[in-house]
């Protein structure tokens, strides 16, 4: 089977870079909007200002069109400094509706707090930074050049209070959403692993991610092997694939796979334990050890992150994500060794335990490559139980099962190393033997004929190459050289004739 190589690409997106729709645009604003419009109607409510109407309908107006500017303008395609102008326009929206309903005696400046909010969620510091001070001057310009009973001196502790509190919620939303955002696109970097992530780069592409999660300088994946661990995926620092015997495992990664706990390391040379040896080889001062918990619940491998220098504490980031990641390599590793097991039952005979057509169409193939390239010769043979419907309907089916089994087990014994025995079909069976010229090829199915169980025989057809010959062909020669055997008398060898090709010199009997 045919392993498909994928690599998994790191990827150059951010959250805070994803591009943003016209429909989560408009899912966003809503809130606000309504919001805004809701506080409109409220001091809009008596008692109230004489004429305020007129300064809310302007203010509505201002905000709606706001609004409208944010939902259909994309923002990410143009510089970030026309944003402070959607700022300056909230504001300005504000400080008509102050104006409109008894200035600072109006309770709509809380609205303010929407623009510090909206910030934090969707802009930068920067941006939060210039909102607060609009914010800020909207509160205290009114009273500079109004003053009055409307504007009062005092407005400017309102103005220092609204700062304070919107400055400390600016903060905290910003990092909730920051790291929100992060934490979801780590998610998806893993899940993307899960899709994509597949054949013999699984545990390198869970490896690669690993670094680039947590910016770590290399990562080592590890699975318990008995008495020993192996590293089966590498990145940033290749590491071959090897089995470490129990003697050369570090200590931290028995913790890890034991209790299913991650473990810290943040300075090598701190510590005699961990001092010199593969840190020391590697070059490495910190390291992460993080079990992933398989289908069993146990851990099934540990992710190794490392890093050259030494480390006053892990990131939120690599914290975050090494769990995962972890778990996820874990699911990798389980689905890959499924993936073999079903490999290896697809290409094996189900009643003898035998290659089938499809694992033995694979071997073929590589030997002919290898003959072009070498010359040596290769002999396949093509056997023949004699007589076998006979004998199935003498004994019944279930003894003639018995008899393929017997017969696949005497004759594998028979046959060298190199040899491979896969069952053909039926009562067919053939046998590969790289660089066994036809002589030596008779003689092992002289050793498998005596091995042949229950008194019974069987008939071949022997074909040698040394050059490359179209698999087809050459067991088509062989097939007709089997009933040559079976049209002689049975229990017998012939040797199979290519077409175009010389005469065998003599048939094996």
């Amino acid at each position: 089977m045919a392993l498909i190589r994928r690599k998994l690409k790191p990827s150059t997106t951010r959250p805070w870079e994803l591009q943003s729709t016209f429909a989560n645009r408009l899912q966003r604003i809503l809130p606000f909007l309504g919001l805004v419009t809701a506080a409109l109607g409220l001091v809009a409510l008596p008692p109230g200002e004489p004429g305020r109407f007129t300064g809310l309908g302007i203010a509505f107006v201002g905000f709606t069109v706001g609004a409208a500017l944010i939902v259909l303008v994309p923002w990410q395609r143009i510089p970030d400094w026309p944003r402070v102008g959607l700022v300056a326009l909230f504001c300005a929206n504000v400080a008509i509706v102050r104006e409109s309903t008894g200035g600072g005696r109006s309770g709509f400046a809380i609205v303010l707090l929407l623009v510090i909010v909206w910030q934090a969620a969707y802009g930068t510091r920067a941006q939060i930074a210039i909102s607060l001070v609009l914010c800020g001057l909207t509160l205290t310009l009114p009273s500079v050049f109004v003053g009055g009973e409307r504007y009062p001196d005092t407005e400017w502790r309102k103005a220092l209070l609204f700062t304070l509190v919107a400055t400390v919620v600016g903060i905290i939303v910003h990092e909730l959403v920051h790291r929100t955002n992060k934490e979801r696109w780590v998610v998806a970097r893993v899940a993307q692993l899960g899709r994509t992530a597949d054949g013999e780069d699984a545990r390198d592409d869970a490896c690669r991610l690993a670094v680039e999660l947590t910016g770590a300088d290399m990562a080592v994946l590890l699975e318990p092997e008995g008495k020993s661990v192996r590293i089966t995926g590498s990145a940033g620092r290749e590491v071959p694939v090897l089995s470490l015997p129990e003697d050369l495992v570090p200590p931290a990664v028995w913790r890890a796979l034991r209790t299913g706990e991650a473990q810290v390391i943040l300075d090598t040379e701190a510590s005699e334990v961990t001092r010199g040896g593969v840190s020391e080889a590697l070059g490495m001062r910190s390291w992460v050890h993080q079990p992933g918990i398989g289908p069993g619940g146990r851990p099934a491998v540990d992710l190794v992150v490392a890093w050259t220098t030494p480390r006053r504490r892990v990131g939120a980031q690599a914290t975050f994500a090494l769990p995962l990641l972890a778990g996820e390599a874990a699911a990798i590793v389980d689905r890959a060794d499924l993936m073999e097991r079903l490999d290896a039952m697809s290409r094996q005979d189900p009643l003898t335990g035998l290659l089938n057509r499809r694992g033995w169409d694979d071997h073929l193939t590589r030997e002919i490559a290898r003959v072009s390239r070498t010359g040596r010769p290769l002999s396949v043979a093509l056997l023949d139980l004699d007589r076998f419907k006979a004998f199935n309907d003498l004994h019944g089916h279930l003894v003639g099962d018995q008899l393929l089994k017997a017969a696949s087990g005497a004759w594998t014994a028979a046959l060298r190393t190199s040899d491979v025995l896969a069952r053909w079909g039926g009562e067919e069976f053939v046998v590969l033997m790289p660089e066994t010229d036809t002589e030596d090829a008779e003689l092992v199915l002289a050793r498998m004929a005596g091995g042949t169980p229950m008194g019974q025989t069987f008939s071949a057809g022997i074909i040698t190459v040394t050059t490359a010959v179209d698999p087809d062909t050459l067991l088509r020669a062989a097939d007709e050289a089997v009933y040559r055997a079976k049209g002689l008398g049975r229990d017998r060898v012939e040797i199979a004739i290519l077409p175009n090709a010389a005469p065998a010199a003599r048939a094996a009997t």
